[in-house]
């Protein structure tokens, strides 16, 4: 058989293992389909046809050029799955590691946007990945980028409180603001609910009411009750009426004394979105 002298475009396939052919198989050389087959390819024509872009014939006895500079293997000391997601967030910087490092030491936020500081946060190394780098003896230029950004950073005492700082850093003032606006409403609230004649009203009533309904019970004569049990009013119903309530009832009694409800607890309209736990925390943070 002839032997190609240049390099050829190859044929992607799958061949059949070992030199078996299934017996009635279109290439059974005795009972196929190919035995038939009296055409001769032109394989020298093939040749031509088939060569690699600027191949160059080989004449036999030809010694080898000079193969390529071998590229040494990518170390990855950290699993795929932490390497792959940091090496997409520090794709999008700009910046060497160094010169992130040094943007982190120096709160320099005109190097480092807000969106950048808080994609860094989960690129902290716990206390494995530090021992595993900390004992890594070979090229750092062989290691993988994120593996080089811990080794960068690693010289930061205190990374990661750096990290947060920086994140502070930029979004106090925001931060106070909203909080000094969140504030001011729960105090404008909290006076019109100290102050509102209406919901007086609608309570002292509630309570006679109640006293009523629960007489001879150990929930009867009570002097007062907790604001958290208004959310169980509206399931106080009339049996005989439908879906009367017991709000409805009083509020029938004692419209003209309490028509202005709604006005006087206007405020509270305002600290519906309000989360009030996370307010805590915020004034925590900022103090």
């Amino acid at each position: 058989a002839l032997t190609p002298q240049v390099r050829l475009v190859r044929l992607n396939w799958t061949k059949f293992p070992g030199s078996r052919v299934p017996c009635g198989c279109v290439f059974d050389s005795e009972k196929g389909l190919l035995a038939q087959t009296t055409s001769k390819l032109d394989l020298e024509l093939c040749a031509e046809v088939f060569k690699q872009k600027d191949a160059k014939l080989k004449a036999k006895g030809d010694q080898p050029g000079r193969s390529k500079p071998h590229k040494a293997r990518e170390v990855r000391l950290l699993d795929h799955k932490r390497s792959h997601q940091g090496s997409i967030v520090l794709a999008r910087f700009s910046l060497s590691f160094q010169e992130i490092r040094r943007a982190l030491e120096d709160y320099d936020t005109t190097s480092i946007t807000l969106d950048q500081a808080f994609s860094l946060v989960p690129l902290v190394p716990t206390a494995h990945e530090r021992n595993l780098l900390t004992a890594y003896k070979g090229e750092v230029d062989n290691l993988g980028p994120v593996e080089r950004y811990f080794l960068e950073v690693l010289q930061l005492p205190q990374y990661e409180t750096h990290i947060h700082t920086f994140i502070f850093v930029q979004i106090y003032e925001t931060e106070l603001l909203r909080t000094q606006r969140f504030v001011e409403a729960l105090n404008q609230a909290s006076l019109a609910v100290v102050g509102s004649r209406s919901l007086r009203e609608v309570l002292g009533l509630l309570l006679e009411a109640g006293n009523f309904l629960n007489a001879g019970t150990s929930r009867g004569k009570a002097n007062g009750f907790a604001f958290s049990s208004l959310l169980d009013v509206p399931g106080c119903k009339s049996q005989q009426l439908g879906n009367v309530g017991l709000l409805d009832f009083l509020l029938f009694h004692c419209w003209e004394q309490v028509e202005h409800l709604p006005e006087e607890l206007a405020p509270l309209e305002a600290i519906r979105s309000v989360p009030v736990e996370l307010l805590a925390l915020q004034l925590n943070e900022l103090q």
